[in-house]
């Protein structure tokens, strides 16, 4: 059960077998850490000897989001989209999608799963035996399959440069587009009230 960020962050760096994704949620939709409808999921025990428990309820996010889910998703974006993952991101396509997904440099990268994780590894029709069939079946329902490996060389790493000066140059296109649109409504503004207003709103938008 997923009940805390930073618990769930050290049990899949002390725990081999935990293996997860960040779905796309936790870097933009705060509400999902949230159990808004007061939904009941239980209590759960915390250990073995059933000293504390705990209901389940909202996630637990890490002291520097002060106890605030838009904080944390605004964190946790703000580094999706940092220089550094930039910088580095083309690794992590070469180990899920990429040449060290399978092989010796899988090996290498300490990157090598369950053979039943691999596509094309069994073919289910191919087996006869019912518990044998259900237990293969459960295993890749439970643990899921790594995706299709979709290069057979090292990814390029982003140019970040190259990025910048197009983001710049759309940026003053849009600029003047935008101004342009502003000019328009301010001519077909004949009350110098409203266009008072109006400009008050520009400023405030940039």
């Amino acid at each position: 059960m997923f009940l805390s960020i930073c618990e769930s962050f050290q049990s899949t760096i002390l725990n081999n077998s935990d293996v997860r994704e960040l779905i796309p949620e936790f870097y933009y939709f705060p509400e999902f850490l949230s159990n808004l409808n007061n939904t009941n999921f239980g209590v759960l025990n915390l250990n073995e000897h059933h000293l504390e428990n705990r209901r389940i309820g909202n996630i637990k996010v890490p002291k520097w989001a002060n106890n605030s889910f838009e904080e944390f998703i605004k964190i946790h974006r703000r580094a999706l989209e940092s220089d550094y993952v930039s910088a580095n991101l083309h690794h992590w396509i070469d180990l899920i999608f990429g040449f060290k997904q399978t092989g010796e440099e899988a090996k290498k990268a300490i990157n090598v799963f369950f053979y039943l994780t691999y596509e094309g590894m069994v073919d289910i029709n191919d087996i006869h035996d019912p518990n044998e069939k259900l237990s293969t079946l459960d295993q890749i329902t439970n643990f899921g399959i790594t995706p299709r490996q979709l290069f057979q060389k090292p990814h390029p790493k982003k140019n970040l440069e190259y990025i910048r000066e197009k983001l710049k140059k759309n940026l003053k296109y849009n600029i003047f587009k935008v101004n342009d649109l502003h000019n328009l409504q301010l001519k077909s503004m004949k009350n110098k009230k409203s266009i008072k207003k109006y400009k008050k709103y520009l400023f405030i938008q940039w």
